[in-house]
Parts: C-alpha cells; structure tokens; sequence
C-alpha cells in the first residue's frame, strides 16, 4: 500500500496565509468546505450542537486511513476510527464495571 503524503495547506496556498501589515482582503479560490448555516448567537445551544457535528465530521475524515491492528492469534487491517471507538467503547465498559465493584465493596464494609 504506497504511502499517502500530506497536504501541507500552508505551502500549497502560501499566498492566502500571508499576513501582511495593514488589513486587507484576500481573496481566496474555490473549494470545498464544510460550514454552518443559520441565524442565532455562537453560544446558543443549537450552534454548539452544529459545531460538536462539525467537529465529529472531520475528526471521522482526518482519522479514515487504514492502520494494522494485531490480536493474539490473528492481525488485521481497519481504519484508524473504528480502532478509537473500540477503545472508548473498552473504556466505558471497564468504568462501569470498576464503579460497580467498587459500590459492592462499600456495601459489603
């Protein structure tokens, strides 16, 4: 699998990242992006949701790339994502469990 560079924004679009002395506008190509559209403050409730999205989006996109991922008896190959969501979902259990444990061991003193 050959490797995949990465995109360096800064050098590939040095022009739009200048910052000069004076304020001005850059003018900035075509692209594509994700945004947020609507009306309301940047604090309110609806817009953090729509930005915790936001954020969910690109986390699930950056961390897409395949990663090899060894067992005890077997290896594998899956995508970074599916990798973090197995641990948070070990951890959540492991939580839960050692919090019970450790309300029986209260119960019991």
């Amino acid at each position: 699998m050959p490797k995949k560079t990465k995109l360096d924004l800064h050098e590939k679009f040095k022009s739009e990242y200048v910052t000069p002395r004076q304020p001005a506008f850059v003018m900035v190509g075509p692209a594509k992006y994700l945004a947020i559209t609507g009306q309301g403050a940047p604090g309110g409730e609806r817009f953090r949701a729509h930005i915790a999205a936001l954020y969910a989006i690109a986390f699930i996109v950056v961390n897409t790339h395949s990663t090899k991922v060894d067992f005890v008896f077997t290896s594998t190959h899956v995508s970074v994502i599916w990798v973090i969501l197995l641990a948070v979902v070990i951890g959540a259990v492991l939580g839960v469990l050692g919090l019970q444990l450790r309300r029986r061991r209260q119960r019991k003193d």
